[in-house]
């Protein structure tokens, strides 16, 4: 049984059944929009936020250098296709992303590459440590970086001939989900 106070203020029924309405219209817009859309959980909000802020950015002309080889692989990341990871050494979410991307070989079907800021010997270490199948290069001075205004690591940014086409932010949760995003 329900108890219900009595009210100091008299509510009128078109208040009660405003408020009932109400209540039913906000419960069927979450139920119906958010709670069961996976394409609207927070972390697919941002990733949609993000595409849409980095959408068809243009990359500018810089070096991008291979720390072991000193190879600047700028020409081949613009051309075609192409996956750009952005890391940092003392990032788990980045170490658990070379991982999956490590023991799928999706690293094979395109091109990738991660980006890191830090020092050479860092770049070094972190690639040993880590046995990254792929190059790491050198983003100096975070001019890549900056040119995305990219804030997060990890973060997976798909070009089409140097211009951003999708966003991932943090780590593909499984080999499915980075696979659709190197290759689609």
């Amino acid at each position: 049984m329900l108890l219900l106070k009595k009210l100091p203020v008299p509510i009128s029924t078109t208040v009660l059944v405003v408020s009932f309405f109400s209540f039913v219209a906000v419960s069927f817009v979450f139920i119906f929009f958010v709670k069961d859309n996976p394409a609207l959980s927070s972390k697919e909000k941002a990733v949609i936020v993000e595409e849409k802020r980095l959408s068809n950015i243009r990359l500018p002309k810089f070096p991008l250098i291979e720390s072991a080889e000193k190879k600047d692989y700028y020409d081949e990341v613009m051309k075609g296709d192409s996956v750009i990871i952005f890391m940092i050494s003392n990032c788990d979410a980045c170490k658990n992303e070379l991982k999956l991307i490590s023991s799928s070989r999706i690293y094979k079907q395109g091109k990738i590459f991660g980006i890191m800021f830090e020092d050479d010997e860092v770049i070094k270490k972190y690639a040993q440590d880590n046995d990254v199948k792929f190059p790491i290069l050198k983003d100096e001075n975070g001019s890549l970086m900056n040119a995305l205004d990219s804030k997060y690591f990890p973060s997976n940014i798909k070009l089409n001939n140097g211009e951003t086409e999708k966003v991932w932010l943090g780590n593909f949760n499984n080999e499915q989900e980075l696979s659709t995003f190197v290759t689609r």
